[in-house]
């Protein structure tokens, strides 16, 4: 349950700045259209992405303490209680989603999906033609944590419905078409991926982040050096489910140092005609809207702590050796854009022991979304941020009650 807040305080002039006069950035290149996307353009977009990294990597990190950065907070502007419904219990929040109408998709724990009203009224729950609840999983089991509304107003999931057909798409990513009633249109396999770790509806494409197996899984589950250094971390897709372009190649930090690759993880924003990603470290990418590269902005402030770089054969078994390591550092957990103007970005400080009941404490770092220039650090959170608009939305569940979904926004508290 979210703590006390103090009354909204008055927002400064300085730290949300207006967009851009011109709206875009300057083109580095012509345009090639969707007809041209082949193998020079993929190269090309590779050797763009590798000199904006290079770039990123030899400025020197911002001076936050020259720049007299403000303290943000993040504070509650409306609490929305979910409303028990017939179906299952949620035990976890794993993802929402809000329509046009401000109506909330709810992805729980277990792989349902749940759609509530402006208010928190239950409305529906994703159900098969008798009726039966339908329950979503990526292969081996795992529950997806993804959920997105596209432009066309269908809700899009990383995951296939098992109990529908579970021999046909158990060994296969999927994304699954669902209609505004909560009934499934289409399932879409994703091929050349084991899990898909992100998702959003950029325009009338659909983004998703492809899982790569690293040195874990090379080591304890058997996988091909092949399969370890896989190519690109994002596809773009049409609504109808038709592949259009793999982008945003894996780093380099992902291959050369074992164990990494078992925990980068590839989110991703939309941000009008722009899409950022990052993955599980600094910095964060800009793409504009045929997938080539613009730029890059971000780094870490002090309190990131940086992971160590274990030798391959550290860790015998997936036990607590390596979950003691994998809590010794922070991560990135989320990007979401604030009101077209802010980048915040989720820290992840712990996960907790895995596989059981996972803790984690979350904060912020708040980059302008024109400039990429830092705005704001540490801003310590709620929870994690599941979705954003003109705000900040979070989920919880107080003691003995049912969950909540806080809508928060960023204010000041006042210099450092």
């Amino acid at each position: 349950m979210p703590r006390n807040h103090a009354p909204r305080a008055k927002k400064p002039s300085d730290w949300r700045v207006a967009p851009r006069p011109d709206g875009r950035r300057e083109p580095r290149g012509p345009s090639r259209g969707p007809g041209a996307r082949g193998a020079l353009r993929r190269a090309a977009q590779i050797v763009a992405l590798l000199s904006v990294a290079a770039g990123s990597q030899c400025a020197p990190a911002h001076d936050d303490a020259a720049s007299n950065l403000p303290t943000l907070s993040s504070s509650l502007v409306r609490d929305i209680a979910l409303e028990a419904g017939d179906g299952p219990v949620m035990t976890r929040v794993n993802d929402l989603a809000v329509d046009s109408t401000g109506n909330l998709f709810v992805l729980d724990a277990a792989g349902h999906l749940h759609k509530y009203d402006v208010f928190g009224n239950y409305l529906a729950l994703l159900s098969d033609t008798a009726g039966r609840a339908v329950f979503l999983r990526q292969p081996a089991g795992i529950p997806p944590d993804d959920v997105a509304v596209g432009r066309d107003g269908h809700i899009y999931v990383t995951g296939a419905p098992a109990n529908l057909f579970p021999r046909r798409l158990s060994d296969t990513a999927a994304v699954s078409r669902i209609s505004p009633d909560l009934a499934i249109d289409a399932v879409y396999r994703i091929p050349r991926t084991e899990t898909l770790t992100g998702l959003v509806a950029w325009r009338d494409n659909l983004i998703v982040a492809l899982a790569r197996p690293g040195a874990l899984l090379e080591e304890f589950l058997g996988y091909s050096e092949e399969q370890v250094k896989a190519t690109e971390k994002l596809l773009a897709m049409s609504h109808s489910g038709t592949p259009t372009m793999y982008f945003h190649p894996a780093d380099e930090r992902e291959e050369s140092v074992p164990y990494w690759g078992s925990w980068f993880v590839t989110h991703v924003a939309e941000a009008g005609d722009e899409l950022l990603a990052v993955n599980s470290l600094y910095p964060i990418y800009r793409y504009d809207s045929e997938w080539f590269p613009i730029d890059t902005f971000g780094s870490a402030s002090p309190s990131f702590r940086q992971p160590s770089r274990p030798a391959l054969g550290s860790f015998p078994t997936a036990g607590p050796e390596y979950y003691e390591w994998r809590n010794s550092f922070t991560t990135i957990g989320g990007i979401h854009v604030l009101a077209d103007s802010l980048v915040v970005v989720v820290l992840v400080d712990q996960i907790g022991d895995m596989p059981t009941e996972i803790e984690r404490t979350y904060r912020a770092d708040v980059f302008d979304l024109h400039s990429g220039e830092v705005v704001a650090r540490d801003v310590a959170l709620e929870g994690k941020v599941l979705h954003a608009d003109t705000l900040l939305y979070m989920a919880w569940r107080p003691t003995n009650g049912g969950w909540h979904v806080g809508l928060f926004d960023l204010v000041e508290e006042g210099p450092r």
